[in-house]
């Protein structure tokens, strides 16, 4: 029986460490500042004592379907820090653009 029980703490324990999510970390929003510039700014900000890479930011329609998918020049979010990524939308139909998502890991 103690067995059982510490096989079953022991993986419960596992299992949350195994569930942890660098975008749990980050709070990402995104503006575009001047209408007549078709330049859109990620913000990125870094909760965590952890740095953090930005491996892609998409451009999403309502439905997730990939409008533009964009590799940051500069990836990593330095722990407590902040990174703005600037996308291009001369080649983007703003019109079904809806949702943005980002791929991270922790560096």
């Amino acid at each position: 029986m103690k067995k059982l029980i510490s096989i079953i703490f022991l993986s419960l324990l596992w299992g949350n460490f195994s569930y942890a999510n660098c975008k749990d970390d980050i709070d990402m929003s995104w503006e575009q500042s001047n209408p007549y510039i078709p330049v859109v700014h990620f913000e990125f900000l870094n909760n965590n004592n952890k740095d953090i890479n930005i491996t892609a930011v998409r451009m999403l329609t309502a439905d997730n379907q990939i409008i533009k998918t964009h590799v940051p020049a500069e990836q990593t979010l330095k722990s407590f820090g902040r990174l703005i990524a600037g996308i291009s939308l001369n080649d983007v139909n703003e019109k079904v653009w809806k949702l943005s998502d980002y791929s991270c890991s922790y560096k």
